[in-house]
């Protein structure tokens, strides 16, 4: 089975000097930690779909989320901006974990945000809302075996 290009939109983005300056290593697979610190990011693979031609297998070309976390509004929406700076309109190899993917085109499809976001309650916080933009980007890639 190929290998999913998780790892290597984690590394791309994590190694994007704006995005970094936010998050540090805060950029999570799926879901905010139970205890968390903010502003983060977090990516879900949303579907993955793969076209066959005639004489191919086809480019995957899966879509992700990225929901861009910040305690005002103005901090999740420059994260939002430096994540669509960085993966919008990509293309390149990126190397990690031994591997190299080689991304053919990546694309923001939607946008939403920020909104505020109700979360458990924080000891260290009393307002439990956060503010959450979200972006769909679509990402062609070759396949790692």
């Amino acid at each position: 089975m190929a290998d999913l290009i998780d790892n290597a939109i984690y590394a791309h983005l994590a190694g994007d000097a704006n995005v970094a300056s936010m998050v540090a290593d805060r950029i999570y697979p799926a879901d905010l930690p139970q205890e968390y610190l903010l502003p983060a990011l977090v990516y879900t693979r949303i579907s993955f779909v793969q076209q066959p031609t005639q004489t191919s297998r086809g480019l995957p070309n899966p879509r992700y989320q990225l929901d861009s976390y910040g305690e005002a509004h103005d901090d999740a929406d420059l994260l939002a901006q430096y994540v669509s700076e960085a993966l919008h309109c990509f293309a390149g190899q990126i190397v990690t974990g031994g591997k190299t993917y080689t991304i053919r085109a990546a694309f923001v499809e939607g946008w939403q945000g920020p909104q505020r976001q109700p979360m458990a309650a924080n000891p260290d916080n009393p307002d439990p809302g956060i503010y959450r933009a979200i972006q769909d980007f679509i990402i062609w890639h070759l396949e790692v075996v």
